[in-house]
């Protein structure tokens, strides 16, 4: 029988698997990373183009194992333990009970964020609006139509 490895056809054989453009002799078990298969390992994983070993305090950032248990452009932060951390905008910040993430930006936990950590606008709380997408409307003059191109206004 025939067997499809990454959009190309090869005859299926016991105790070969397919990894990266190649069909290669595996366990079936084993891990590919880089193009080449390695047996699996504890506290292993594929991190970037290499399997390599990564701690219980650490993590693979951009093909990188570092200190952590989260990415920030590429770098590892610890977001728990005694001085939790956050990234914002590709920056890691101390985490502050009175500070949110906002479009990139460190804001007051009191203003209201539209949109996520990424893409979104802080405004100062006004009961009278709500969040439109990334808008701050008042539900008055203004009513929010979400639908799969994004939001109508």
């Amino acid at each position: 029988s025939q067997g499809c490895c990454n959009g190309r056809g090869f005859a299926k054989q016991e105790g070969m698997q397919c990894c990266g453009q190649a069909y290669l002799p595996g366990s079936g078990r084993d891990v590919c990373c880089g193009g080449e298969l390695h047996s699996q390992q504890a506290d292993h994983q594929c991190c970037g183009e290499s399997y390599q070993r990564v701690g219980a305090d650490e993590t693979c950032c951009a093909g990188r194992v570092t200190k952590g248990d989260a990415c920030c452009d590429g770098a590892g932060f610890s977001r728990g333990g005694d001085s939790p951390k956050v990234c914002c905008g590709g920056v890691v910040h101390d985490s502050h009970s009175t500070l949110q993430c906002c479009g990139g930006k460190m804001v007051l936990k009191s203003m209201t964020c539209c949109g996520d950590q990424d893409q979104g606008q802080a405004f100062p709380q006004d009961g009278s609006k709500e969040c439109c997408g990334s808008s701050y409307l008042s539900t008055e003059t203004h009513l929010c139509c979400r639908h799969e191109g994004g939001v109508v206004a």
